[in-house]
């Protein structure tokens, strides 16, 4: 499944050294609120799908949320925010990195 390859991808860059604020310059990572990520799932004839993940730059923990398509991405979204609100705030996390 794309989706988990450019989970992939995305974990081991981390793991090379790339900064968390340049994740987004993959194309498929995408900043949401509360420094949320969602990494997509992109393909000819595949409907869109999106992981919600939350990357700690201090612990290299990356918190796995939720999985949603375009037709749920809102409530997604509020989803992950509530999830990162009762997390509490993890060292390493800025709005939009």
């Amino acid at each position: 499944m794309a989706m988990h390859d450019n989970l992939d991808t995305f974990f081991t860059a981390l793991n090379r050294g790339t900064p968390l604020e340049n994740s987004v310059r993959f194309g498929f990572v995408h900043a949401e609120p509360k420094g949320i990520k969602a990494i997509d799932q992109k393909g000819a004839g595949v409907k869109q799908t999106r992981l919600y993940i939350l990357p700690n730059n201090t612990t290299k923990i990356i918190h796995l949320i939720t999985v949603g398509d375009k037709n749920s991405q809102k409530a997604d979204v509020r989803y992950a925010s509530d999830f990162v609100d009762n997390l509490g705030t993890p060292d390493g996390i800025t709005d939009g990195n």
